[in-house]
């Protein structure tokens, strides 16, 4: 099967919905950033038109960075079934979620595994299935800790590999992981936080991606995470170069 390429909702200084009109020219596939909450929970059909269903492209969700851990796991769950509601005319087939944070945690067990634990019992219980549930490695949670959880209810990954350089993270090298990794996040880390393109990846950075790309069962989404345009296209240029895509030039990156 070849690479399901993916791109956030939010490249163009656009709506959703106007992104998604330029992306379908690029990617097969489309995360809906939806990262506040409150304000995606109001989201009506301005937001997310009908007519996004029509642009041949596949959808996953990726959920709010403020979910409110601190209201304990059925709050939570409120907000990721609302989100869900919205975006299921789009029959998003898996969402990208941050698990909470482990900075400062006194009791993993008791602050972050079993709020998770619940969450996912929830995403079960709803019918969906356990691996269309992917946890996100993060700056405040690099997954480590979680991976026992994740094996025993058979969770989805998303390896981002900005956050695996930034901060030093090893989930890729445990052993076991790679049937577990649905979905890779592609971007050069920059300082601050930021997302630059591919092209600013240094070797190590680019040796990584390469073993990545290499590891990956078929079928894993491989989203571009750049959100500037020209750094978008330029990344892409370069991902479908690296995986061998027979529309493309040869990279040009050295």
């Amino acid at each position: 099967m070849r690479a399901i390429i993916a791109a956030p909702s939010f490249v163009w200084p656009e709506h959703i919905a106007g992104n998604c009109l330029r992306l379908c020219e690029h990617v097969d596939e489309v995360g809906l950033l939806f990262l506040e909450s409150q304000t995606c929970l109001a989201y009506t059909d301005h937001d997310l038109p009908k007519f996004l269903g029509e642009t041949g492209l596949r959808f996953h969700v990726h959920l709010p960075l403020d979910l409110p851990w601190c209201e304990g796991p059925e709050r939570v769950w409120q907000v990721i079934w609302g989100l869900q509601k919205k975006a299921a005319f789009l029959n998003p087939w898996g969402v990208v979620l941050h698990p909470p944070s482990m900075v400062g945690i006194r009791s993993l067990q008791e602050e972050v595994i079993d709020p998770l634990a619940s969450v996912a019992d929830q995403w079960l219980q709803s019918g969906a299935q356990a691996e269309s549930l992917l946890l996100e490695n993060t700056r405040e949670n690099d997954l480590i800790a979680l991976w026992p959880l994740i094996q025993a209810l058979k969770l989805g990954i998303c390896l981002d590999l900005g956050h695996l350089l930034a901060y030093g993270q090893g989930m890729h090298n445990i052993p076991g992981v790679w049937p577990h990794v649905r979905m890779v996040h592609l971007s050069a880390p920059g300082p601050h936080g930021e997302h630059f393109s591919l092209r600013k990846l240094d070797d190590r950075g680019f040796a990584l991606m390469q073993e990545i790309l290499r590891q990956i069962d078929p079928g894993c989404v491989l989203m571009v995470e750049v959100f500037d345009p020209k750094d978008f296209l330029e990344s892409l240029h370069i991902l479908l170069a690296l995986i061998g895509s027979e529309n493309d030039h040869p990279d040009s990156r050295r």
